[in-house]
């Protein structure tokens, strides 16, 4: 088909009109069903997936004959199953099944599918902060612990780049409330799964940033600052801030965070690591948490702003009882497609 052309002596003179006629009736006769449907019929089955993707005509071709036209196919390779054959048999699903030859076909997390909304709001005011669309990327990621050293290199990382950067509340100035573990005065984080091919939405995960666990570590050694002195010490333009959630936990889980930070386990954590036996690697049961967590800020007028957050997942299982160790193993964006199904869509 794709040679198709239209022939004409040497000598022959044709006008532009009578040229662009002969190429409309050429385009009609490529899209014209009457046309499509033996040459499909003569297509193997991977060159029959490819014409389906040329254009709106051919693919609508392939989808009214697609019952006949795979139904040949699974035929002509497994010809005893012409018996079996029963009404409402999806041939082309059969085809890609048998093709696989027992094999169990592994869905891959397909990139541009998922999407998250991350919305945040300040605990102590309760007011909206910002609402924007991520989109979830693969890195690697180190594991560090005692004898544990590995690299995963697909580890599933969240980069929100503000499109404006956002005033800070007034109360983190003060060192009140930045003590232990204190979820008062944090910013609380909300993220919604979005499924682009079917349109849905699902609750993903919630977790608080407690803002006595902000620090900002000056290059070379040179200390730290804690966030109530950035209003008050020179700092870089445009700096980035790391997260302490190991002294200041963020109580990853889905529902709203009690007194005590603490919130329900999201429905996934089991699905998570299910292949693992984490039994055998720490005495306590493992836990959500946001590792590493990174705030970018830029300073406009002597105040802070924040303009950025990147972070992972991980499983963090606790064994320095046990062995010394702390284990953090990051959520991979393989692992999405097996924890969808554990979600709540609408």
């Amino acid at each position: 088909v794709s040679r198709m052309s239209m022939k004409r002596l040497p000598h022959a003179r044709v006008s532009p009109r009578a040229e662009q006629h002969e190429c409309q009736v050429l385009h009609a006769a490529l899209e014209d069903p009457a046309f499509l449907s033996p040459v499909f019929a003569a297509l193997p089955a991977e060159c029959l997936s490819q014409a389906a993707c040329v254009c709106h005509a051919w693919a609508a071709a392939e989808v009214a004959d697609r019952p006949a036209l795979w139904r040949a196919l699974v035929l002509s390779q497994w010809p005893g199953l012409a018996p079996l054959a029963r009404p409402g048999i999806d041939w082309r699903k059969r085809y890609l099944m048998l093709l696989r030859n027992g094999v169990a076909e592994r869905p891959e997390s397909d990139p541009e599918r998922y999407s998250f909304v991350f919305q945040g709001k300040w605990a102590a005011e309760g007011s909206l902060a910002f609402s924007h669309n991520v989109a979830g990327r693969k890195v690697a990621h180190s594991i560090q612990a005692g004898a544990i050293n590995v690299t995963v290199q697909n580890a599933l990382q969240f980069e929100l780049k503000l499109p404006e950067s956002i005033a800070l509340p007034l109360s983190w100035q003060s060192d009140e409330g930045t003590s232990g573990t204190s979820m008062r005065d944090g910013l609380e984080i909300l993220v919604l799964m979005h499924d682009a091919s079917e349109g849905a939405v699902a609750h993903f995960l919630s977790f608080t940033v407690a803002r006595g666990g902000i620090k900002y570590e000056r290059p070379n050694g040179g200390g730290s600052v804690r966030l109530s002195s950035w209003w008050k010490r020179p700092l870089p333009d445009d700096f980035v801030a790391h997260v302490d959630t190991l002294s200041h936990p963020t109580h990853a889980g889905c529902g709203e965070a009690a007194p005590d930070g603490q919130r329900m386990e999201v429905p996934w954590v089991s699905t998570m690591f299910q292949d693992i036996d984490l039994s055998a690697m720490s005495p306590s049961p493992p836990t959500l948490e946001i590792h590493p967590l990174t705030l970018g800020f830029s300073m406009v007028e002597a105040a802070p702003r924040l303009k950025s957050i990147t972070l992972q997942m991980v499983m963090q299982i606790d064994a320095r009882q046990l062995n010394g160790n702390l284990v953090r193993m990051p959520c991979q964006q393989s692992q999405l497609e097996v924890l969808v199904d554990e979600l709540d869509w609408a």
